[in-house]
């Protein structure tokens, strides 16, 4: 006997609160899918069902709270229901920091309570923002695979020495050697596949394609005049990309990375989410083909309730940062940085492309260590890291290599150059 008549002769007042105690959106959309009555309950009590489900997935870390934040937010855009305090392009960077980090200022620049889906947002809304996350999450699965075949048709090598030092050198004439052209012995890592993806790794990329979202609504809401900006907000908007916008909402956020030298602080916040959205905007310009099939229910690697979850992988997910970007920020340095002879990065003025396109900020640590790209006591500061600059220069592909040297000739001629400026200043003052 079918149980589905059963369900679908359920009065209204008993299927309510069936539906606001469903555990996630992907849950909510399938049961909305299938079930008609279901679905007129919805249409009559969309937010009274919508919110409390979002918070569900919130609290059972389905999806992080931020990300659901920006859902929420997407939803008060859509709407034109942004909080009176959202003014202008700067009000609205202070309201998504608020929303989507633990960052506060003191004195603070925003002051209202978190914002959550009410009576106001429309039910077109509502079913406009569950279609956007059916996408999404479609999205999602398929951009990890994309990433993941080409992570792991990854070969890295280290060193066959395991003292061997990389170091940039000056002879006796002051002629310059970096590290990077040192071609130290090396043999292939026996990569170890840490199986499929896991939470964190989803939920970076989750939360990155929420805030292309988000940046696409707010920008085409402002052109439209849904929200009412002044005029130099608008002509900001104009110019602004999906990666900028996420570094402006996440600006004056500080991480701190202990390396070998000691305590490092830069913005490793705004970076990596700038990374990650790059990341999912590549995808979808790279594998564009895979577009036309969104909301493809066939793949049971949509079901993401399942994945487990570490304390350790949500304060990462929190801060907005991986032990992988930390080292890579370790590896490539800032520019006109060189340290002569003593170890030195043979990737020192390297930048993210060539990583990017494998993926590497999004995967987790595990991942990295199981193919030599990371020393699994790299959290604890005890490490070999010239094994690891090996791990990654023996990835690149030639042209990849030979652009990082040109970089890095480049960088050297302009800091002897300043160099050389400023003595020459320091003479004339001397001078006169």
């Amino acid at each position: 006997m079918s149980l589905e008549p059963n369900f679908e002769r359920l009065a209204p007042e008993l299927l309510l609160p069936i539906l606001t105690h469903l555990p996630d959106l992907e849950s909510l959309d399938s049961i909305l899918r299938a079930s008609p009555a279901a679905f007129r309950v919805f249409n009559s009590f969309s937010t009274e069902i919508f919110e409390p489900v979002l918070q569900s997935a919130s609290s059972s870390y389905v999806m992080h709270e931020y990300t659901c934040a920006l859902i929420r937010i997407v939803a008060l855009v859509r709407e034109s229901a942004l909080p009176p305090g959202v003014h202008d392009i700067d009000s609205f960077e202070d309201f998504v920091r608020h929303e989507t980090t633990s960052h506060r200022y003191d004195p603070p620049r925003w002051t209202a309570p978190s914002v959550r889906i009410s009576s106001a947002i429309s039910i077109r809304t509502m079913r406009h923002v569950i279609a956007k996350y059916r996408q999404i999450a479609c999205l999602t699965t398929s951009c990890l695979d994309f990433y993941l075949a080409r992570f792991r048709a990854l070969r890295p090598s280290h060193l066959v020495d395991d003292t061997f030092l990389f170091e940039n050198k000056l002879d006796e004439d002051g002629n310059y050697f970096p590290a990077s052209v040192q071609t130290p012995k090396s043999s292939p890592f026996p990569v170890r596949d840490t199986g499929v993806i896991t939470w964190i790794e989803r939920q970076r990329v989750l939360r990155a394609f929420w805030r292309v979202e988000l940046f696409h609504e707010i920008k085409y809401a402002v052109k439209t005049l849904r929200v009412r900006w002044p005029e130099n907000s608008i002509w900001r908007m104009g110019f602004m990309t999906a990666e900028r916008f996420s570094s402006l909402t996440l600006r004056d956020l500080i991480g701190v990375h202990y390396c070998e030298y000691g305590p490092d602080l830069y913005h490793q916040e705004g970076r990596l989410e700038k990374e990650l959205i790059r990341s999912v905007i590549n995808y979808m310009k790279e594998d564009g083909k895979n577009l036309k099939h969104f909301g493809s229910r066939d793949d049971t690697r949509y079901e993401i309730a399942s994945l487990v979850y570490e304390s350790g992988d949500v304060k990462s997910l929190e801060d907005y940062t991986s032990w992988t970007y930390a080292f890579f920020h370790q590896i490539s340095g800032t520019d006109g940085r060189f340290h002569v002879n003593i170890t030195s990065s043979p990737l020192e003025h390297i930048t993210f492309d060539p990583f990017r396109r494998l993926g590497f900020a999004i995967w987790n640590t595990d991942r990295m260590v199981g193919y030599g790209l990371l020393d699994p006591k790299y959290a604890s500061f005890d490490y070999k890291a010239d094994m690891y600059f090996m791990a990654w220069k023996s990835i690149l592909s030639d042209d990849e290599l030979v652009e990082m040297k040109r970089r890095d000739r480049e960088q050297y001629d302009r800091m002897m150059k300043t160099s050389s400026e400023d003595e020459s200043s320091e003479d004339e003052v001397q001078i006169g």
